[in-house]
């Protein structure tokens, strides 16, 4: 648990990190004016190589189970010859080359050299941690490169997200904004599409199939939870932008956050399916008693490498109710209502198609 905790938050500065460093390049008039405290993006630069760190140790204590020398020297020997130790060495190189430019760039004006660099380095952290991810050890190069693409994406797209919907200061620019964030959360949104299918072609041996183990479990949630937030892309990208050309004084920021925290959400997914094994072998991982005990609760069906899906009219009746609850999104947006009620339609929606997905599968 302590791991996926570290890990969600790993996903959360390396966004941060993005998202500041982004902004940071783009003209002050495609952007609202954001207030990111220095201090906040050195928090977030020191926490990278820290919340990394705690998978180096969990790695180190269980090969010491097998050692009589004391833990020092088992993370001596995973620094120095496990590819998850060397990583990390230079992970925190490049975040101390990150703390030394922003000491020595932290006036105004050399801020934007600062952010150039920043972008750079932060592209160089992703990297360490994509060569020892599950798509670079059971995909090679092509795992590792995937990998990147994916994690590159998702922490541009919420980075800027976050930033833009949590920090700003005002509510200036928002039309120049969103003619240029739209297109390339589209663009960010499609690589990650991709790279996640190829990701899943290494690690994942039958998706549904998948779903008896813990790590499928966790991946159906990650996929049903993107689902809504495709909803609430459509709406901070096409519907708002039309509300904005009518209403110069409207502002999207809550509507931004309702996306951010749900977004947040699937990062707290996927820091859980860091700690799982991959399914690439169903049938042996669920001889070693790994079966999911959230499928073994709620599917109708004996845990087996051999399922498929078969609507009935209970299942039916789950995916149209979690439609239904998918299209209250759109229609809390049209009727001027809080985007945090689209959030608690957004969970029901997921929940729903989750229960009508369960209740259609059989052997």
């Amino acid at each position: 648990m302590i791991v996926s905790i570290s890990n969600g938050l790993l996903y959360i500065c390396f966004a941060i990190l993005m998202g500041v460093c982004l902004l940071g390049v783009i003209p002050k008039d495609k952007k609202a004016s954001v207030d990111i405290p220095k201090k906040t993006m050195a928090i977030a630069i020191i926490l990278i190589p820290l919340l990394s760190f705690i998978s180096l140790l969990d790695l180190a204590f269980s090969l010491n189970h097998y050692s009589e020398e004391p833990i020092i020297a088992s993370i001596g020997y995973v620094i120095s010859n496990i590819a998850l130790g060397q990583a990390w060495l230079a992970l925190s190189v490049l975040a101390l080359l990150f703390i030394i430019l922003l000491f020595v760039l932290r006036h105004n004006k050399t801020m934007p050299i600062l952010y150039t660099l920043g972008l750079f380095l932060t592209f160089g952290m992703l990297l360490t941690q994509a060569i020892v991810g599950h798509s670079a050890s059971m995909g090679s190069y092509p795992g590792a490169t995937a990998h990147l693409f994916h994690y590159t994406a998702v922490t541009a797209w919420i980075g800027v997200l976050f930033i833009t919907s949590w920090f700003s200061k005002n509510d200036d620019n928002w039309q120049a904004f969103i003619s240029w964030f739209t297109p390339f959360a589209i663009g960010c949104v499609a690589i990650l599409a991709l790279s996640g299918m190829f990701m899943n072609y290494f690690l994942n041996e039958n998706f549904i199939n998948s779903w008896t183990l813990p790590y499928g479990q966790a991946l159906l949630w990650k996929v049903l939870l993107f689902i809504p937030i495709l909803f609430f892309a459509f709406i901070n990208s096409v519907l708002i932008r039309k509300r904005a050309k009518k209403d110069a004084q409207y502002s999207p920021i809550n509507w931004w956050r309702a996306e951010s925290v749900i977004i947040l959400t699937v990062i707290a997914v996927t820091a859980i399916m860091t700690e799982q094994e991959p399914p690439h072998n169903i049938e042996q991982t669920l001889q070693a008693g790994e079966s999911s005990i959230l499928f073994q609760t709620i599917a109708s069906v004996p845990t087996t490498t051999d399922i498929i899906l078969e609507l009935n009219g209970l299942s039916v009746l789950f995916l149209l109710i979690g439609l239904l609850f998918l299209g209250c999104i759109l229609y809390t947006f049209v009727q001027k209502t809080s985007p945090y009620i689209a959030l608690v339609m957004a969970g029901l929606g997921a929940t729903s198609l989750y229960f009508g997905l369960m209740n259609a599968v059989a052997i």
